[in-house]
């Protein structure tokens, strides 16, 4: 019935095609918004933009593109779509608008038959002059239409840049709709069809009861650790080692010896240590008695070309294993110093398809790391298990091979503008779980490109940085997105939350004389060692749904280059298909409501922290021969899966038992004959998508009903919320990103206090319960207690069960 339901309400639903316009074809190469360098002709990467864009609500999807002045007949992005039904059609692009001009482009829908819908956008001014937004920046994104009939069936939508222009020409999102009734503003998505029912389905899940508690993969292999930069400059007599900026050293030295030390002194902090300075501290880390890490980022280590010193860094490293953790790599696979990039992309070019790209990935990648490490240490060890490949953009496209590769801890660096980052921590922690390894946090508190840090040393980058970055005080996320980020990792089951910059939490404001003191970031960092060292059974994060995935699917959220592992080229598989947008789709039906989210003005909270309906109890596996489907009540499929026969046969045997299975028509071919079996559910929309491009309604409520019947907590309110399994029972944590309105450029707009979230939470068998931060004893009656969370708080619910 609620299949039937669901395809009477897809037939009589408008279409909303939303296309992004960087994973358009006939797009290529990068020219960044803030370089004003004569570009070749055509469309081209624009971003993804920082100050200009962020600072004005965001580009859609992390990027957009962009064309130059001067005319260019041949310059065209274009996408095919599928139109439903003949009729009334309106064509939305949102573009720029300058100050000093207009840039005009030409868009055109063509179908194979009948009349083709043409105009210009970006001909005329839509705004006046004293625009804040044109006063600031010189240009600001806005919305133009066309509209016209279209008969049915298949069409192209271009945009092209024939016509000379006062400025470069910019385009981040085209819609295609018959919703004449539809006027889009800023970053703001259609209510897609499958919004309306999950919409729905919400409006009577509170019937259904809480499941039963899957037991949790393991994940890591060690207790918690806060990994801290630390040079020659950390040690003194008196104090454990510290990092603070030169500034300050002589004033916190004064102010904290033979004293307690906030953060530093805690058994959590453990060293860091840059690769250029391992031969100075080598010493330093003999001596001791912690675990440490290696920081390989942009070093070169000078010191590899002296043979007596190398030979004495290798030999050290080596005796330290034990306590060796491994080599932090922020944002790419290794640093490779000889990567042959020309040879890699004339591989690519000749391969067959994705997995056949990733191999050829793979062997580039490993044979330069193994190189790097011969001249390092010697010897020909595997480049893989030591390293701590710390992505950001490309974590989820890279995390599960990576983990088959050999890695052992898994790293993610989440910037403040990156959306959901629940969806990210399940790639990585899937992929850790999978293959037998933990993951590191790599805390980066940035949003676009600038850091909020009360130190000199990084304080104001001036106008020379105006259309790149902005440096500052008033710059970045607020102090609730710090805790939030930090504490949403610890207790997603991070091993180790590794600082980016670690100077930067002590300060001495003014005006006038003030003793050195934890600055607002490092307060955070303060209660959150606190917390940990008061509450060190943080139990396994609970996820009872499995996102299954192709080993080679390539998909990530946000990437510099829209393309498969991030890889610019014209081989076929690397551009968008309908694969990744099912993955895509699928992801936003998992954590409903992230498109509305997506859609609002940028503000780090609301956009990394989303107020998952489902919760955040996901991780991704891929299809590979022994992925741990057994483990998981719910598995859900997306994309294009290759699943091969020994996990064919697991699953089969997990739908004979307790589990469920869920997929579309086309997302795997060799598990369709379990279709009509007792707990399979499959979808008759291919791929799990409506003819738009959206998720199908029946594929989205099929998701949402499997996901929140298994949920061990059902938490109804606007929060985000995660489950944790303890010995003892459960911890719940329950996130409000709302209330502190902070885009990337000022202070955030006075705290709306009044936007805290009633919350009803619901588990089964729990006796008793009490919060961690007020630590207040909380009322439980048949299972149900209410919570309070105040706006942009934190609350972490213990629960004992019976």
């Amino acid at each position: 019935m609620l299949a039937l339901c669901a395809a009477v309400l897809q037939a009589t639903l408008p279409s909303y095609f939303w296309l992004e316009a960087e994973r358009m074809e006939g797009v290529s190469g990068h020219w960044p918004s803030w370089s004003d360098e004569r570009p070749a002709p055509g469309w081209h990467w624009n971003g993804p933009g920082v100050s200009a864009e962020w600072g004005q609500g965001g580009e859609s999807s992390f990027n957009s593109i962009a064309c130059g002045r001067e005319a260019s007949p041949g310059g065209r992005a274009s996408e095919r779509v599928l139109l439903p039904h003949a009729g009334r059609w309106r064509l939305w692009v949102r573009y720029a608008e300058w100050r000093d001009g207009v840039s005009p482009m030409d868009v055109s829908v063509g179908p194979a038959r009948g009349p083709a819908l043409r105009g210009v956008v970006g001909d005329q001014a839509t705004l006046d002059p004293q625009d804040e937004a044109l006063s600031y920046w010189g240009w600001t994104f806005v919305w133009g239409s066309l509209e016209g009939t279209l008969a049915a069936g298949p069409a192209q939508i271009v945009l092209s840049c024939q016509r000379a222009a006062a400025a470069r020409r910019i385009a981040d999102v085209v819609v295609l709709t018959d919703d004449l009734s539809w006027r889009p503003q800023g970053r703001e998505r259609p209510r897609f069809g499958y919004l309306r029912a999950l919409e729905d389905f919400w409006a009577r899940a509170a019937a259904v009861p809480p499941g039963a508690v899957p037991t949790p993969l393991p994940l890591g292999t060690h207790s918690f650790e806060l990994p801290w930069n630390l040079t020659s400059e950390s040690f003194e007599p008196g104090l454990p080692p510290f990092a603070v900026e030169p500034k300050l050293r002589a004033a916190f030295v004064a102010a904290y010896r033979d004293r307690e030390v906030p953060i530093f002194s805690s058994k959590l902090v453990v060293p860091v240590v840059a690769l250029n300075d391992l031969p100075r501290l080598l010493a330093r880390l003999q001596s001791a008695s912690s675990p440490f890490y290696v920081l390989i980022n942009y070093q070169d280590a000078p010191w590899r070309k002296n043979e007596p010193q190398r030979a004495q860094v290798a030999a050290g490293r080596r005796a330290l294993a034990a306590r060796d953790r491994g080599d932090i790599s922020g944002e790419s696979i290794g640093y490779p110093w000889d990567l042959d990039d020309k040879t890699l992309d004339a591989a690519i070019a000749r391969a067959r398809s994705r997995a056949d790209v990733l191999e050829r990935i793979r062997q580039a990648y490993e044979a330069a790391l193994r190189r790097k490490r011969a001249q390092l240490y010697g010897g020909a060890d595997s480049p893989w298990p030591p390293l701590i490949p710390a992505l950001s953009s490309g974590a989820q496209g890279f995390a599960h091979a990576l983990a088959a590769w050999g890695v052992r801890t898994l790293g993610l660096e989440t910037a403040a503008g990156m959306p959901c980052f629940a969806s990210r921590i399940a790639f990585v922690r899937g992929a850790a779980r999978q293959y037998h390894g933990g993951f590191l946090y790599y805390h980066a508190p940035n949003f676009g490109d600038t850091a909020s840090t009360f130190t000199h040393l990084q304080n104001l980058a001036g106008p020379g940085a105006w259309f790149h970055t902005r440096y500052g005080l008033q710059t970045g996320p607020s102090i609730a997105w710090y805790r939030k980020s930090l504490f949403l990792e610890w207790l997603a089951g991070a091993q180790a939350i590794y600082y980016e910059q670690g100077f930067d939490q002590f300060f001495q404001p003014g005006p006038g004389a003030h003793p050195v003191q934890l600055n607002p970031l490092g307060r955070v960092t303060s209660e959150l060692v606190r917390m940990i060292e008061q509450h060190p059974e943080r139990g396994l994060p609970v996820a009872p749904v499995a996102l299954l995935l192709d080993p080679a699917h390539g998909w990530d959220a946000v990437d510099y280059v829209p393309q498969a592992f991030g890889r610019e080229g014209t081989h076929a598989s690397l551009r968008p298909s309908d694969a990744d947008r099912s993955i895509a789709q699928t992801i936003d039906v998992l954590f409903y409501p992230n498109a509305l989210v997506q859609g609002e003005p940028a503000t780090a909270e609301r956009q990394a922290f989303v107020h998952a309906a489902l919760g955040d109890g996901v991780d991704v596996l891929v299809a590979s021969a022994g992925a741990p489907v057994s483990a998981y009540p719910v598995i859900v499929l997306a994309g294009r899966v290759a699943v091969p026969p020994p996990l064919v046969q697991a699953l089969e045997q997990h739908v004979a038992g307790s589990g469920r299975l869920v997929l579309a028509r086309g997302s795997a071919p060799a598990l369709e004959r379990l279709c009509g079996r007792p707990r399979v559910t499959c979808v008759d929309a291919p791929l799990g998508l409506a003819a738009d491009g959206s998720a199908a309604p029946a594929w989205a409520l099929a998701v949402a009903e499997a996901a929140w019947a298994a949920a061990p907590a059902h938490v109804v309110g606007d929060v985000e919320w995660l489950v944790n399994r303890t010995p003892h029972g459960y911890l719940v944590a329950l996130l409000n990103s709302r209330g502190n309105d902070k885009p990337q450029q000022g202070l955030a707009i006075a705290p709306h206090r009044d936007q805290f979230a009633e919350v009803t939470l619901r588990v089964r068998a729990a006796r008793s319960a009490r919060e961690w931060f007020t630590q207040a004893p909380l009322p439980v009656k048949d299972g149900t207690l209410p919570v309070r969370v105040p706006a942009g708080a934190i609350r972490i619910v213990e629960l004992m069960v019976e």
